[in-house]
């Protein structure tokens, strides 16, 4: 009988060890975009203000700047718009919602941000791509298109700032 136990202890460990080297190992090996720091930007598409399909990697290609996933109804991603109103000449300014032009346009233009740094992800695709699981989460991108920072959450301007000055003067590729 203790023989037995045995066993089914024994199997039960290796059925346990076999499953976690199937769960861990593709996570371990795969080539997927996690949106970490070092990684390049995968081919991905969202719409811009005016209907356009714009490619995220062509959008920073030769300048670099912030890509900020937000929402309307998200609190945090409210208080931090107008700190993406100001003039930011040598940066590229993505802000992409999964929601609605409706729904985005009129916080956009009360907080004073351009609706030209609007951009709509309305079927998630792309904010399920960057595993962006919270609002808001903002990736700066260096011009080669590399993430080069990552802030989850809001961002005080100093770290705005800050992080702006490294993606857009990175050479790093």
């Amino acid at each position: 009988m203790a023989r037995v136990f045995w066993w089914r202890n024994l199997l039960a460990l290796l059925a346990a060890l076999l499953a976690l080297v199937v769960v861990i190992r593709p996570a371990t090996q795969s080539h997927q975009f996690t949106a970490s720091v070092g990684q390049s930007l995968p081919a991905s598409h969202v719409i811009s203000s005016t209907g356009q399909v714009q490619s995220l990697r062509r959008l920073f290609r030769g300048q670099g700047g912030l890509l900020n996933f937000w929402a309307p109804w998200c609190p945090a991603c409210r208080m931090e718009l107008p700190d993406f109103s100001q003039h930011f000449p040598h940066a590229t300014i993505a802000l992409v919602t999964n929601d609605t032009v409706a729904a985005a346009a009129p916080l956009l233009n009360a907080s004073g941000v351009d609706v030209r740094r609007a951009y709509y992800d309305t079927t998630g695709k792309v904010f399920n791509q960057y595993l962006i699981s919270t609002l808001p989460t903002t990736l700066f991108i260096n011009r080669h298109g590399v993430v080069v920072a990552k802030v989850i959450g809001p961002m005080t301007p100093a770290l705005l700032d800050h992080d702006l000055f490294i993606a857009t003067r990175s050479q790093g590729g």
